[in-house]
């Protein structure tokens, strides 16, 4: 072996650190750059602002991103808020808390605390500690209701043993005795909400039904279920349940909707987290018969160099004014970023409508298949610049507020060579269903026929996987439940 020294050529990208700053900034959500534009007006004198706003979309349409379905089509509920004027300011500044020396709460009381004034959300350990204050118990046995309350989960369920807590509680004078700790349990188990402090998803269904009044169509029939028969329900193998339990069909079907309709987390209907809210970053109209792009006025603060305190730095000498020097580059900057950021916002969404301007049309069933190397292809741009772009963005349209990312979807083959979304498939498996006989509900095996006639090649496993992305039952379960309606 021997040493030596030799040299080597190579070639590698770095980007600068301006660069990589710009690149995570692409990807903020409007209202997160707009909280770092505010934080920079407020620290930057060579910034100014051509406008009050204080906050993004005060002018403009706030989006409060709620619930969604199994597709994803509504992401929330537009409230435009301007500022009141008229008898709606009148009435607003009437409804505010006033002191009886006339002026507001809270600009004059020291002790005023608005943080009070927030409603706050019920959390479970509070709602059952609530209720076992309302049971006459002695101190021992309230100590041990309040540790079952402690161990109970979030989702509703008892994870840890009874031993277990027993252990914790336990001291070399005081010894608890896990048959203490069934009686507490017990009292937890009558709780609201109905299932909370289950050790197992059987358990869970079975407290919901003992909860249920006697007068319930299907509840001896359901408990049975749950009790000895859970896996076969499960399975859907209602011919055996139906002679395992000798059970007619009406009786089975009120048994399979009541069992439809218990929560097997009952726990999270009280976690609820504080919905999200967005500032659309553009807005799509139809003009002249064409759908096109807009932004969104607004949305951000508008800024600019502060052109008296450039002039001021210009007859200074620029060596004494180092700090004031890297203030104007950095407002500079930023002035660039903002102007850049939102032509390349307009420029992604604008190719993304024109792609899919049969969605704006028809709705879900003219959904096209595209992805982010379509987009980045036609306008010239890296892959994961456009990734960056489309998180986090929203565009209002007249189908209401849409994600940018969920115009990106695959596709399946078609009889005519070409591809189809997945999101018209489902769309076109969502039209058969709501049309179906409720006699004779369509089985997957059906729905895959029937797409293969419209030219869509899809596995019965692929119709299966988006019917339950739907949160469509399949077929015997929507005859079952369609039965009970019927019935009722």
């Amino acid at each position: 072996m021997q040493s030596g020294i030799s040299l080597q050529t190579t070639r590698q990208t770095n980007m600068s650190p301006a660069m990589q700053r710009a690149l995570s900034m692409l990807q903020l959500s409007t209202l997160e750059f707009a909280q770092q534009v505010r934080e920079s007006l407020a620290s930057n004198p060579m910034l100014e602002s051509d406008d009050d706003v204080d906050a993004p979309g005060e002018a403009d349409a706030v989006v409060a991103i709620g619930a969604t379905d199994g597709d994803g089509h509504e992401l929330g509920a537009v409230a435009e808020t301007s500022e009141l004027g008229g008898a709606e300011a009148d009435a607003s500044y009437m409804s505010e808390p006033w002191l009886e020396s006339g002026s507001r709460q809270g600009s004059s009381d020291p002790d005023f605390d608005p943080i009070a004034l927030a409603p706050d959300t019920p959390k479970l350990r509070d709602i059952l500690l609530q209720q076992a204050g309302c049971l006459n118990l002695g101190e021992r046995d309230a100590m041990l209701v309040r540790a079952i309350i402690d161990a109970i989960e979030p989702t509703g369920y008892l994870e840890c043993s009874l031993e277990e807590i027993a252990d914790d509680l336990s001291s070399p004078t005081d010894r608890v005795g896990v048959d203490e700790l069934e009686i507490a349990l017990r009292h937890v188990q009558h709780f609201e909400p109905a299932g909370v402090g289950a050790r197992s998803v059987k358990e869970c269904l079975a407290l919901q039904i003992e909860a249920l009044p006697l007068s319930t169509p299907g509840r001896a029939a359901a408990a049975a279920i749950v009790a000895d028969h859970l896996d076969t329900f499960a399975a859907h193998d209602f011919p055996a349940l139906a002679e395992a339990l000798d059970l007619d069909e009406d009786t089975l079907a009120d048994a399979t909707v009541l069992i439809r309709r218990l929560t097997p987390r009952p726990g999270l209907a009280l976690s609820s987290d504080t919905p999200a809210y967005v500032v659309p970053d553009v807005q799509v109209l139809k003009i002249n018969g064409r759908w096109q792009v807009r932004p969104r006025q607004g949305a951000l603060p508008s800024v600019r160099v502060n052109e008296m305190y450039c002039d001021m730095l210009r007859a200074q000498d620029s060596r004494s004014c180092k700090a004031m020097n890297a203030q104007l580059q950095e407002a500079r900057w930023l002035v660039r970023s903002i102007e850049q950021r939102q032509s390349t916002v307009l420029r992604v969404a604008q190719a993304i409508v024109e792609r899919q301007a049969d969605y704006f049309e028809y709705g879900d069933i003219g959904m096209k298949p595209m992805t982010l190397r379509d987009i980045a292809d036609e306008l010239g741009l890296h892959e994961s610049t456009v990734s960056r772009v489309t998180a986090n963005k929203y565009m209002i349209t007249p189908a209401g507020v849409i994600d940018f990312k969920r115009f990106f979807t695959s596709g399946v083959e078609t009889a005519r060579g070409d591809r189809c979304s997945a999101t018209a498939v489902k769309a076109m498996i969502r039209q058969l269903i709501s049309a179906e006989d409720e006699r004779k509900p369509l089985s997957d095996h059906k729905l895959t026929r029937m797409l293969a006639q419209r030219g869509i090649q899809v596995a019965r496993r692929t119709v299966s996987k988006y019917r339950d992305a739907m949160q469509i039952p399949p077929a015997d379960i929507r005859r079952l439940s369609n039965r009970a309606t019927a019935a009722a």
